[in-house]
């Protein structure tokens, strides 16, 4: 029986790509048991990956809006989920969305991998640099 978590760490390839982009300063949403706050009750930094549990997308993505009226970037990688009043009324407004070429494998706690079972997106809020349309992303050359 496979176990179900909702806590996948963000592959590492994924990551490292986006940070030469964004040049991250603060998650607020880390891999669980790797912080000692709840990033929903904070303050963010300028610059911000967040890559929530799937269960609470809609908290996160509401906090991301928050913190980018304030004038904060905010990358979040989320399920794609086009059917969702989040990704409708809340992302597509608001985000630039990247697409994956195709599903990410992610590690669960103990660092097992396993491939998704959804396609994944890239949202970001950048006041500097907003553009709406849907690239995909060729991350595995």
């Amino acid at each position: 029986m496979v176990k179900k978590t909702d806590h996948w760490r963000t592959p590492e390839k994924i990551y490292k790509i986006l940070n030469d982009e964004f040049n991250f300063d603060f998650d607020p949403c880390p891999f669980m048991g790797h912080n000692e706050f709840n990033g929903l009750e904070i303050s963010w930094g300028y610059c911000n990956f967040v890559n929530p549990p799937y269960s609470e997308t809609e908290k996160w993505v509401l906090k991301s809006l928050e913190e980018f009226k304030e004038g904060k970037k905010i990358v979040l990688l989320l399920r794609l989920d086009a059917s969702t009043k989040w990704f409708r009324d809340l992302i597509l407004p608001n985000a630039e969305v990247r697409l994956f070429e195709d599903r990410l494998r992610f590690k669960d706690l103990e660092g097992v991998e396993r491939r998704s079972d959804h396609a994944s997106i890239l949202c970001i809020l950048n006041a500097s640099k907003k553009r709406l349309n849907m690239p995909v992303i060729y991350w595995r050359k």
